[in-house]
């Protein structure tokens, strides 16, 4: 099983991050794991970071379905994307600020996801509080100035 957060960054976070991801994944890992008296100062800052997800255009994204993948809205917040065949799938639920994905099976679900996601916005960023890993869903390109 994979469990991971996807956040929607604003445009100028990313642009001041890119090459310094570890920055924005500290941040996310001290909301994690702050006591009561921290934790609502860290979300601010992850809140003033992150725009809200667009709930309407999500909702369509995950109800596709294509010849490779089954989709079934479970409960108002919760969708699940499966491929049968291979015996894989992976639950996203809504929330406000991110999304929450928790994945079994083959990588190929949440690729076809994850390409779904980047048709939307490119700016989704993946973290694993867990398995200390994070990273964009898509390949970012730093704006060079002349």
């Amino acid at each position: 099983m994979r469990s991971y957060q996807l956040y929607l960054l604003e445009e100028d976070i990313v642009q001041r991050y890119y090459g310094q991801e570890i920055k924005l994944f500290n941040l996310f890992c001290e909301r994690f794991q702050a006591n009561l008296a921290l934790k609502p100062l860290l979300t601010k800052q992850v809140e003033f970071i992150t725009k809200p997800l667009p709930v309407k255009h999500l909702t369509k994204i995950l109800s596709k379905e294509d010849h490779y993948l089954n989709s079934d809205q479970i409960n108002i917040s919760t969708f699940r994307m499966a491929h049968p065949p291979s015996e894989s799938w992976i639950d996203v639920k809504l929330r406000d600020h991110y999304l929450l994905v928790t994945a079994f099976g083959k990588m190929e679900v949440e690729t076809r996801l994850f390409e779904r996601l980047k048709e939307l916005d490119s700016h989704f960023f993946a973290v694993n509080v867990g398995q200390h890993r994070f990273g964009w869903l898509g390949p970012l390109k730093k704006a060079q100035a002349f």
